[in-house]
C-alpha cells in the first residue's frame, strides 16, 4: 500500500513557498508488501535507516528537492523503487580464504628476523 501527502517545502521559491504544496511525502507499508519475501522486507526496513522507519513497520519517503510537484513525486518514486530493488537483491555469502603458503613463511621469516634485531639491542653484560 503506498500513500501520498504533499506539504508545503522549505528552500527556494521566493514568496509563492509558504502558498503552494511542492513537497511529497511517500508512506509505503512495507511489513505487508507483496512485492518482498520476508527477507527482503527486513532488508528493506535496514536499508530505509530509523530515521524514515515508523513503528508499525511503515517507510517515510521525502522529497523536496524540486520546486516542482510532479518532480518531486517522480523523485519519491525513483527513491522507493531504488530501495525495493536494493532490498530484493540477497546479499552474497562470504567466501572464506586462506593465506597462501608462501605469505605465511614470509611472515614467519618476517617475525624472526623483527625478534633478531630486538634481540640484538638487549644488553646482557655488565662489565
Amino acid at each position: 500500500m503506498l500513500a501520498r501527502r504533499v506539504r508545503t517545502s522549505a528552500g527556494p521559491g521566493g514568496q509563492k513557498i509558504n502558498k503552494t504544496s511542492s513537497a511529497v511525502r511517500l508512506i509505503f507499508d512495507a511489513a505487508n508488501t507483496v512485492l518482498l519475501d520476508e527477507a527482503g522486507r527486513i532488508r528493506l526496513q535496514i536499508l530505509a535507516g530509523s530515521s524514515s522507519r515508523l513503528a508499525d513497520g511503515r517507510i517515510v519517503i521525502q522529497s523536496s528537492e524540486s520546486r516542482s510537484l510532479q518532480h518531486n513525486r517522480v523523485l519519491a518514486l525513483e527513491k522507493l523503487a531504488s530501495l525495493i530493488t536494493k532490498a530484493s537483491k540477497a546479499p552474497r555469502k562470504r567466501k572464506k580464504t586462506r593465506p597462501t603458503h608462501s605469505s605465511v613463511l614470509k611472515r614467519l621469516s618476517d617475525k624472526k628476523n623483527r625478534s633478531e634485531v630486538k634481540k640484538g639491542r638487549k644488553n646482557t653484560s655488565f662489565e
